[in-house]
């Protein structure tokens, strides 16, 4: 199979179902975000995070597949057959439990940066960000699954704390915001 098929050279691309529509389009800008945020956890898990928190990025990638083809379907019928992992939102939550109480709390405002490796999760963080305000977008347009933004919120907080994670098992200082 080749990786090229020319039906995008006009400007429009293919949802699961088979419709086609613009590249522009808002569920597209969606698709493609969640794609940006895999691609930057990929990278994370290439810096070389420890075997539990590379097993918990691959799931999270897992995930966005997931959510990135629930988001490419053209209509409902076809959305039925690729739901958010809703089991996604607890695990999440006990990713964040688990980190929480081995951190020390936190009483500021922190800089991104860090280790490499927390630097990157504060990266994805950010897009993270972006993409859960364009399903918020895209919602108001043509609802979505609620559990496809609760999943989104609760996936930016943990690569928070991954990011803050990373960092104190390199044991590199976060940086405090001074105003």
């Amino acid at each position: 199979m080749k990786i090229y098929t020319k039906t995008g050279d006009d400007g429009t691309t293919g949802l699961l179902g088979g419709s086609r529509v613009s590249k522009t389009e808002l569920q597209i800008e969606v698709v493609g975000g969640l794609d940006e945020l895999n691609s930057c956890i990929g990278v994370a898990t290439a810096i070389g995070p420890s075997k539990s928190l590379k097993d918990r990025l691959n799931q999270v990638q897992g995930w966005l597949f997931e959510m990135g083809a629930y988001v490419a379907a053209e209509d409902d019928e076809w959305r039925s057959k690729f739901p958010p992992p809703s089991q996604a939102i607890e695990t999440l939550e006990q990713w964040m439990d688990e980190y929480e109480s081995k951190l020390p709390p936190l009483k500021n405002f922190i800089l991104p940066g860090g280790c490499p490796l927390g630097a990157q999760m504060h990266h994805a963080r950010s897009i993270c960000r972006r993409v859960e305000r364009d399903v918020w977008r895209l919602h108001h347009q043509t609802p979505v699954e609620p559990e496809l933004l609760v999943i989104l919120n609760r996936l930016s907080d943990w690569l928070f704390l991954a990011a803050r994670w990373a960092n104190a098992q390199a044991k590199v200082s976060e940086t405090l915001w001074k105003r």
